[in-house]
């Protein structure tokens, strides 16, 4: 599906930074709209919509941290993504400030061209990934209510024709124009309906299935399903207990969205959703009446969004794991460069150094093993 270009935003105070930035992300194909401060980027959000927001951390009056927060609290704009941009040092900042705000990442000045054209890349294909299963999503749910008014209509014109039925049993010879005028639209509504329409009577033989339920299933006329299926319940179904249990909640009134797996004719498997109800006819006949709807596009679009959420969740995650071990290392590149430096010439400033270093190199030790408890693998130890 095909959208126009993305809107992203750079918010920054210095007008070298923004035209630095715009010049990286020249080559992406979006629209870059630029704020000079948080102000001017809440005004902005009010009326576009924004695939991710390039914020820098300090600006006069309302810094970074602040704008977020208010993006954030916004419910239309809580989930915009946001990468600060900062020419602070990593132990100089409060990151994990950022992401409780919001963020999802973080870039050090000077910034890497290629680093943030491929971040933005990736916000920019998740964005109108989002949107292209909003819009299916959307038109699922056009055909979901298509199909509930059918089967509405359905059940309305099957009520009149029983009731009319009845009225003719005891004028058998005067039969009237009602009758036929609801009887060719019933006729009309079967035939023609896009969704599949079934009748099969409690042993579970065929007893009649509309032009869309055997052409879903790959044959080519009513006879040719009738003949390879005879038993709906026990060989249309992939589970046989499946069958059973479609079987069993027709006859409790409470087969209603039943979803199964099926059997086509080239025994490929279709995900359906069936729904069917007991109808009491002429002469004491009881049989089942239902409708049948393929409804593996919704099963795979919500297989999509589930896997989306769980890379984003790793991502993030992933983020706030590297920052923590980052930082106790750091110390411990620190401390070894000042021992450079005072090894010969302090000896308790050494000590001190040293010290510092073991209880950093402690602490990314304790953080790693917590990780390795949730994988059950073997712990570090120190030595």
């Amino acid at each position: 599906m095909d959208f126009e270009k993305v809107n992203i935003m750079i918010v920054n105070d210095n007008p070298n930074d923004l035209m630095a930035m715009e010049v990286i992300l020249s080559s992406i194909d979006k629209n870059i709209v630029k704020a000079s401060s948080g102000e001017e980027a809440l005004k902005y959000l009010l009326s576009m919509e924004f695939a991710v927001i390039i914020l820098d951390v300090m600006m006069p009056g309302m810094d970074g941290f602040e704008t977020a927060r208010i993006i954030h609290e916004r419910q239309k704009t809580k989930h915009v993504p946001i990468i600060f941009v900062t020419a602070y040092a990593r132990n100089e900042i409060d990151t994990m400030k950022g992401y409780e705000l919001g963020a999802v990442d973080y870039l050090f000045t000077p910034v890497i061209p290629d680093v943030l054209r491929n971040k933005v890349n990736v916000f920019i294909d998740l964005f109108r990934t989002n949107k292209t299963i909003q819009q299916q999503a959307v038109n699922l749910a056009r055909v979901n209510q298509r199909l509930y008014d059918a089967h509405q209509e359905m059940v309305i014109i099957s009520k009149e024709l029983r009731e009319v039925s009845i009225r003719l049993e005891s004028h058998a010879n005067s039969q009237s124009q009602q009758f036929r005028d609801i009887e060719e639209k019933y006729r009309n509504l079967f035939e023609n309906v896009s969704e599949g329409i079934f009748q099969i009577a409690p042993d579970g033989s065929i007893l009649m299935a509309n032009p869309a339920m055997f052409g879903l299933l790959g044959y080519d006329s009513f006879e040719q399903f009738k003949i390879a299926v005879p038993n709906i319940f026990q060989q249309l179904f992939v589970s046989p207990d499946q069958g059973e249990e479609f079987h069993q909640k027709i006859g409790a009134n409470m087969a209603h969205e039943f979803e199964a797996d099926i059997y086509t004719k080239d025994k490929n498997i279709l995900c359906v959703s069936l729904s069917a109800n007991i109808v009491h006819g002429k002469n004491s006949q009881v049989y089942y009446e239902g409708i049948i709807l393929d409804i593996s596009t919704s099963k795979k679009l919500a297989e999509n969004l589930l896997e989306m959420e769980k890379a984003k969740a790793l991502a993030k995650f992933a983020g706030e794991t590297a920052h923590m071990i980052l930082n106790p290392f750091q110390v411990i590149q620190s401390g070894l460069y000042l021992l450079g430096k005072i090894a010969d010439t302090d000896k308790i400033q050494t000590v001190k150094t040293i010290k510092q270093m073991e209880d950093a190199l402690q602490r990314a030790t304790e953080f790693i093993n917590e990780l390795i408890d949730t994988t059950g693998a073997d712990k570090l130890e120190r030595r």
